[in-house]
């Protein structure tokens, strides 16, 4: 007759502790493991963390109240006086510190865009998925 499940597993349990061979355990080499799974768990978080901070800065990106979209605007409304009153007294001194702001605003887009290009390149090179395979 087939014992019950319950039945088998409590035979199991009460054999003697020496019937039972368990394999030697470095204790040293347990508690690094255990270390590098704290770890990981801690990276993740951070990486959770890290996720929502870059979209906020997605979300600051394509808002339309930053000081890139007051320059574009700037730039705009120039461009209107211009046409209507020609590049007058006034309309050449706005041109020479427009000049400047645009100058400034290049340099910061250019700086932003080599960010977000070395960050793609990071994501792409330490967080492939086959960057740590199984062995």
């Amino acid at each position: 007759m087939i014992r019950p499940l319950s039945l088998l597993l409590f035979g199991l349990l009460a054999m003697p502790a020496a019937a039972v061979e368990t394999p030697p355990v470095d204790p040293r080499l347990a508690r690094e493991h255990l270390a590098w799974v704290d770890d990981h768990a801690r990276w993740n978080s951070q990486h959770m963390t890290a996720a929502r901070r870059l979209e906020a800065v997605v979300a600051a990106l394509r808002r339309h109240d930053t000081s890139f979209d007051r320059h574009g605007l700037e730039l705009r409304q120039h461009d209107h006086k211009v046409v209507s009153q020609g590049h007058d007294a006034a309309t050449r001194k706005r041109h020479v510190q427009l000049r400047a702001a645009h100058a400034e605003a290049a340099i910061i887009h250019k700086r932003l865009m080599a960010e977000v290009a070395d960050l793609e390149r990071t994501i792409s090179a330490n967080l492939a998925a086959d960057r740590f395979q199984p062995r």
